[in-house]
């Protein structure tokens, strides 16, 4: 990383610091169990790992970070950063295909935004607060290639772009991700029953932008993005 870089990425995570000092955020961030929890209760999401030049790399790339987000425990009001739980992306993390600046790249950590995606649509299902989450600017898929529903997706940016994510329960509860072959496995463990609510996806198109809402089964719109479309998608 460039010199400017790095003075760059360091003035956004001190402004980051910051805030979660000031709106103490700080203090209610999830971290690793104290003693040995049992979880009775769970809810399951898979998605497939597409094939990719980068595939190799992508898979280390969620398998690390499936460790670390799995060592968390989120407990009542607690708030889930994916940025906390896995750390820098310059630590250990292979290069891998991301987007950046609209366009396509490789850099380390690449592929983590899956990870933060499934995560994305489990809290979703599970009615978690979603305090911070950002769509791709760019569609990049096909019906063939796409992995998860338009407007499930979360990109995230060390430093600038996170997932943060509250337990509402009375209850603590943990994500267990991990990497089964070619498949992406989340498992949403809790020590009492969560309700999962059935969702549904729709797509506007607009020129060359696209317009995706989730609802929910009683068409609230939980939340919209909007992405242009990948030249050749």
């Amino acid at each position: 990383m460039r010199a400017w870089q790095t003075l760059k990425l360091g003035g956004r995570l001190l402004r980051r610091l910051g805030h979660d000092v000031v709106t103490r955020d700080l203090f209610r961030f999830s971290g690793r169990a104290r003693q040995p929890l049992q979880f009775p209760y769970a809810i399951s999401l898979t998605q497939e790992i597409k094939p990719s030049p980068t595939f190799v790399s992508k898979v280390f790339n969620l398998r690390l970070a499936g460790r670390r987000i799995s060592a968390h425990v989120i407990r009542p009001d607690e708030i889930f950063s994916f940025w906390h739980a896995v750390g820098s992306p310059s630590r250990h993390f292979q290069k891998s295909r991301t987007i950046r600046n609209g366009s396509l790249a490789e850099e380390a950590g690449g592929g983590l935004c899956q990870a933060a995606g499934i995560l994305y649509l489990a809290a979703l299902q599970t009615s978690l607060q979603v305090l911070e989450r950002y769509n791709h600017s760019l569609d990049l898929y096909t019906a063939e290639t796409r992995f998860a529903p338009l407007g499930s997706d979360a990109t995230v940016v060390y430093g600038y772009k996170d997932l943060r994510l509250r337990n509402t329960y009375g209850f603590t509860i943990k994500f267990d991700l991990h990497v089964k072959g070619n498949t992406l496995v989340l498992e949403v463990l809790s020590t009492h029953p969560v309700p999962q609510r059935m969702l549904a996806f729709k797509v506007c198109h607009l020129n060359d932008t696209k317009i995706a809402e989730v609802l929910s089964a009683t068409g609230e719109v939980l939340s919209s993005s909007t992405y242009k479309t990948f030249p050749g998608g």
